[in-house]
């Protein structure tokens, strides 16, 4: 555990700091915060965050320099969720239409 805090940057344990901080201080000013719910939908929302980031990170890794993932997926999203609702397209149809797009976007 010594070892974690002797290696860790001054900017990354001063993320860390700041984020304890705001947690620290969500907590005493909303007593929900800590709710079950809410850490549950928030665990939720951060793990799609995730799986961009370690798709985006693979893609650096590798050496291709490609930053457009994250444009190239709010732009699935958004055609996805338009054809769902404005032309109650069903979700097979509208997840295998995301699909083609986003593998279109990526192949350009």
């Amino acid at each position: 555990m010594v070892a974690i805090w002797r290696r860790m940057s001054g900017v990354a344990l001063g993320l860390l700091i700041v984020d304890l901080a705001g947690a620290l201080l969500l907590t005493v000013v909303t007593p929900s915060f800590t709710s079950t719910y809410n850490l549950f939908i928030t665990g939720r929302d951060f793990s799609i965050l995730l799986l961009v980031a370690l798709a985006q990170m693979i893609v650096l890794a590798v050496g291709q320099m490609n930053l457009s993932i994250g444009a190239i997926g709010g732009l699935v999203a958004i055609v996805e969720s338009g054809l769902m609702v404005s032309y109650d397209t069903p979700v097979v149809i509208a997840i295998a239409f995301g699909l083609v797009l986003g593998a279109a976007c990526g192949a350009v």
